[in-house]
């Protein structure tokens, strides 16, 4: 079975260097878990699609840039949007 729990940043990291959890008797493994937000709309970092934080109405594909959804992509150049707008190698 699995938990997610969360936690104030300081009790996080005490759980973290004991790498276990005691609940009822038991010893639980402990991992971390990132879940970033990625809007599927704009590709930026931070909001969803469904949030109304996205500016935008017309899908940028997650996989080459162009304005398709990322399900229909068929292009085999991979390029970055985030990474291009901070002037970063982008073709990843």
């Amino acid at each position: 079975s699995h938990w997610v729990l969360e936690a104030p940043r300081e009790a996080f990291f005490n759980l973290r260097r004991l790498r276990k959890i005691p609940i009822k008797w038991a010893m639980y493994q402990m991992k971390e878990f990132l879940h970033i937000k990625r809007c599927s709309t704009c590709q930026a970092y931070g909001h969803t699609a469904n949030s109304r934080e996205c500016k935008f109405t017309t899908p940028f594909c997650g996989c080459c840039g162009l304005r398709h959804n990322t399900r229909n992509c068929r292009n085999d150049e991979l390029y970055c949007i985030n990474c291009a707008e901070k002037q970063q190698k982008s073709r990843h």
